[in-house]
């Protein structure tokens, strides 16, 4: 989590762009619980994972959108 939180506070002081991607809530068999995060930097890094697989994969579409 430090380490999240490191590389978004480098990405703000910055002022570059960042995704933060967080497990709200999840249910039956997940391979991460709530409250995981996974940064997506302006540069295309990554920071952390929320898991992989499909979630993850969408997420990592939405956040390119987004930037």
């Amino acid at each position: 989590m430090r380490t999240i939180l490191k590389h978004l506070c480098s990405c703000l002081e910055k002022g570059k762009a960042a995704v933060l991607a967080t497990i709200v809530d999840s249910s039956g068999s997940a391979p991460r619980s709530h409250g995981t995060r996974m940064l997506y930097c302006y540069d295309g890094r990554l920071i952390g994972t929320i898991g992989g697989g499909e979630l993850e994969g969408k997420c990592l579409v939405r956040a390119r959108e987004l930037l």
